[in-house]
């Protein structure tokens, strides 16, 4: 049965009108649309260039691809996997602040809620004319960061490694600070971002001047007491050492490890790698000695610490920086170590399939032309697992930025970067993968220097949803 409606004039004209808007809002809806694409690196699921994802990249994504608005696809959980291996996306990164020309080289940067407001803040250290200052920038929001503490000049000595902690278990996180003279400061949180300075923590060895080259914070031998350790390398005989400090309450550490090797120490790192009740210290030197792949594993067995050897045989090359994190999600913890191995920059994987063991599970070569400065792991741009994140010393003025991650079966290189800062013509001393404004969009935040001498802070343009296993460069 056929019903014949009659419309009038009026009734005509206003749906032709309202017809006309509708087609109207759908132009510019797409015009709009397509903009975005492009400035967003959307560019790379619309091949044809007609504005619109490509069906076979479509049919991956839920409705209408980004229902909650935030400017993420969203993906069909049960085909994420799948994506993984088939659709590539680049670093897209941008810088959105920078800190004010420090006095003198940054050779690190951390990212900590340091006034416990739940805001991430940035501290760093800067040396010149044999002086170093700390500088703290309060995170005010909206990609901004406004200075709000800076040290009185130390007039001897260079800060080279920072960690921050709550040492004294008081609730309110110290600076720890390891200088080039052997010297660790620690400034105490005073509160209304002010720290002591007039009369800071600290401890040295003396008789032995040479260079802190990386300090963690732990507690290794599982006491409830937190510690300080620390890697020494200078050049020449027995320049290198590890020192374990202990605080044992009033502002007081004692020396609890030390061990002397003829090495040129260059980096630590400390955490659980075979899962017992000690935290495991891996120790790594470099300087000029190139033979077989080998660094130092360090742990307490319930007396005294024992001290191993991890090795690839066969193999030429230099561990150089090192992480603990679990980085596939299983539950155990995997050791991350960035170097050269066979005249190739590598990541390498291992594990600990029992308690004292340890097994190399994967390689990933990537595209640097220098050595990896710094190691971070967090999980910012939206895949199933952490990613891994390598920044470089520069070479022929500019440093890069790796990012690494694992697809659920294999460890790839998702993307690299050096094209984000304009100014990168100095090396990239730290790098932390973070949300420093703790907004949805994923943050990089690194220590640069020579010749500019900065914090500087990259932001995703887009939070990605989707990691690339193959090396891209944008």
């Amino acid at each position: 049965m056929v019903k014949n409606l009659k419309i009038s004039g009026e009734k005509k004209l206003k749906n032709r009108i309202f017809v006309l808007m509708i087609v109207l809002l759908l132009a510019v809806a797409h015009s709009i649309s397509s903009l975005d694409y492009q400035s967003y690196g959307f560019s790379k699921f619309d091949k044809d260039g007609d504005g619109l994802i490509d069906p076979e990249v479509a049919q991956h994504y839920d409705g209408s691809l980004d229902l909650d608005g935030d400017g993420v696809f969203d993906v069909k959980v049960e085909e994420r996997d799948n994506i993984l291996s088939k659709f590539p996306l680049s670093c897209n990164f941008r810088k959105v602040w920078e800190s004010e020309p420090a006095p003198g080289n940054v050779f690190d940067a951390v990212v900590e809620d340091l006034d416990n407001d739940l805001l991430k803040d940035i501290v760093f250290p800067s040396y010149y004319a044999s002086r170093a200052t700390l500088h703290i920038y309060e995170n005010i929001g909206n990609n901004n960061f406004e200075e709000v503490w800076t040290s009185d000049e130390l007039l001897s000595g260079i800060y080279t490694s920072l960690k921050v902690a709550d040492i004294d278990k008081d609730g309110n996180k110290e600076i720890v600070a390891g200088q080039l003279n052997s010297r660790v400061r620690i400034f105490e949180n005073i509160g209304d971002n002010l720290y002591n300075e007039n009369d800071p923590i600290y401890f040295y060895d003396s008789g032995y001047a040479v260079p802190i080259r990386e300090l963690v914070v732990g507690d290794s031998n599982n006491n409830g007491q937190n510690e300080v350790l620390f890697v020494q390398g200078g050049s020449g005989p027995s320049r290198g050492k590890l020192r374990i400090f202990e605080y044992v309450g009033s502002e007081q550490f004692v020396s609890i490890y030390e061990d002397q090797v003829d090495l040129y120490l260059v980096g630590m790192s400390i955490g659980n790698f075979d899962s017992d009740e000690y935290q495991d210290i891996m120790v790594t030197h470099g300087g000029f000695a190139y033979g077989e792949f080998w660094f130092d594993w360090y742990e307490y067995d319930g007396s005294s610490y024992i001290k191993r050897t991890i090795t690839i045989p066969d193999s030429l090359g230099l561990a150089l920086r090192t992480k603990i994190s679990d980085v596939d999600l299983d539950g155990e913890n995997e050791l991350v170590v960035a170097g050269m191995k066979d005249n190739e920059r590598v990541l390498l994987i291992f594990e600990s399939p029992d308690n004292d063991q340890y097994e190399l599970i994967a390689e990933v070569t990537y595209p640097s032309a220098t050595n990896p400065m710094d190691i971070s792991i967090n999980n910012i741009i939206g895949s199933n697992y952490p990613e891994i994140g390598v920044s470089t010393h520069a070479s022929g003025g500019i440093a890069q930025v790796f990012l690494f991650g694992y697809d659920g079966n294999n460890y790839n290189l998702i993307c690299y970067t050096s094209s984000e800062i304009e100014e990168s013509v100095g090396s990239f001393y730290s790098i932390d993968l973070t949300s420093a404004d703790n907004d949805r969009y994923p943050d990089i935040v690194l220590a640069v220097s020579p010749p500019i001498k900065k914090a500087v802070m990259l932001e995703g343009i887009i939070k990605p949803t989707l990691m690339n296993v193959n090396a891209s460069s944008p």
